[in-house]
């Protein structure tokens, strides 16, 4: 009879672990943007499908995810710290004038991985992180900077955490194909969950354990029933 109750119980129990939501990581944020580009003309060397003209002030929707993974100490000093993140993701996308710009760095071992450059406070300035595509985009890459206070501790890109509040927001791009800088002037930003949330349990499985609760205390009522015979 205790196998019983206690088969009942455990399943009841896991179906209530696997439902609970599963909470964003502190290290991971993700934002939709909109807003108007100004273009700058790159020294490639080549004529550029469009000049700046056909790009400045156009509207430019985008997002952006992060997740910090391990991040590797390259650079440091008393006011900044640069990591690079190679199990980490970066990932950035802008359309302007039905022209997408992609670029995503990252969850590999290969040199390409995320930036991250720890910013401290200063006299008037907010604390800030800058996620880079590259140590130096200037032809090809993005960046975006969160700035706001509770953003790190101790210049460790380990102890990063956007669960204090959502911070002010800056990016920008660089395309070699269109042979432009694009500054983007920000004006709606949401900001999203975790970038890859962990899903929750399939309905079906649900839906699986609590037929064998149900199972379990037919078991039981049967058996307490033949006793009581």
């Amino acid at each position: 009879m205790w196998r019983q109750r206690w088969l009942g119980v455990g399943c009841v129990a896991l179906c209530s672990v696997l439902s609970e939501p599963v909470q964003a990581q502190p290290g991971s944020v993700s934002a939709s943007f909109e807003g108007t580009v100004q273009a700058t003309q790159l020294p490639l060397g080549f004529t550029p499908p469009h000049p700046a003209s056909y790009y400045d002030g156009a509207a430019v929707v985008g997002s952006f995810e992060f997740e910090l993974a391990n991040p590797q100490l390259r650079s440091s000093g008393d006011s900044y710290a640069y990591f690079t993140d190679p199990g980490g993701l970066l990932k950035m996308t802008y359309t302007v004038l039905g022209q997408t710009f992609a670029y995503q760095v990252g969850l590999s071992a290969t040199p390409d991985a995320p930036v991250i450059l720890l910013q401290a406070a200063t006299s008037g300035m907010p604390e800030s992180i800058t996620l880079l595509t590259s140590f130096m985009p200037k032809y090809e890459g993005a960046a975006v900077e969160l700035a706001g206070p509770g953003l790190f501790s101790g210049l460790d890109a380990h102890r990063i955490d956007f669960s204090s509040g959502h911070p002010t927001f800056a990016t920008g791009f660089v395309s070699a194909s269109a042979e432009m800088a694009f500054s983007v002037n920000v004006n709606h930003v949401v900001y999203g969950s975790a970038p890859s949330p962990v899903p929750e349990p399939p309905t079906v499985l649900l839906l699986m354990l609590g037929g064998i609760a149900m199972l379990c205390g037919r078991a039981y009522c049967g058996r307490s029933g033949a006793t009581a015979t």
